[in-house]
């Protein structure tokens, strides 16, 4: 009996079953989505802490890798408005007497409408959008803020993505925001 042949089709199978499975990424380090979605709708407040958070990774990374991430959401934005003749649909259709604003992003568009003499806050967070109410911190998810109802964000769930893939096809580090981003479409 040939004990060799056997021996070592078994250590090939073996070799392969490692490769396969013991060098894969592990989960954590994986959306656990089949596919992202074109655009979700984000309670703004969440959203809003998502954006801060991004922001604020963004900003520890190096002049150079700013720049490069920027240049690449401009150039997105810039083909994006050419197709379509503007970059989002935020539309404020507000109460008379609240205040109001919107922002507009390649990731993300928001518009909100605030009551009972709270300020309206937007802005663009590097390739993020994000709106609230000056009083939100204080309003738990779900509930009513004045006269309206829970607020939400449209965001882009693929573009954020094909973003990150570029940083990373670019040497930038985006661990940070690859944990943010698969905390967030965790939870919706």
């Amino acid at each position: 009996m040939k004990i060799q042949p056997i021996l070592s089709k078994y250590l090939t199978a073996l070799v392969i079953t490692i490769f396969a499975f013991g060098c894969s990424p592990s989960d954590s380090d994986q959306l656990e989505l089949v596919e992202l979605p074109d655009q979700v709708q984000v309670e703004s407040i969440r959203f809003s802490e998502f954006a801060d958070r991004i922001n604020a990774y963004v900003s520890t990374l190096n002049e150079k890798h700013q720049v490069l991430l920027q240049n690449y959401i401009s150039n997105l934005e810039n083909k994006l408005k050419a197709e379509n003749g503007r970059t989002s649909e935020a539309t404020c259709n507000c109460l008379q007497g609240q205040t109001n604003c919107s922002a507009s992003s390649w990731a993300s568009e928001c518009c909100i409408c605030c009551s009972n003499g709270a300020s309206a806050v937007c802005g663009v967070y590097w390739f993020v959008a994000a709106c609230r109410c000056g009083d939100e911190d204080e309003v738990p998810p779900g509930s009513r803020v004045g006269s309206q109802e829970v607020r939400y964000t449209t965001f882009y769930p693929k573009r954020f993505n094909d973003a990150l893939n570029f940083a990373k096809d670019n040497g930038i580090d985006v661990k940070g925001m690859e944990t943010e981003f698969k905390a967030l479409m965790n939870t919706l």
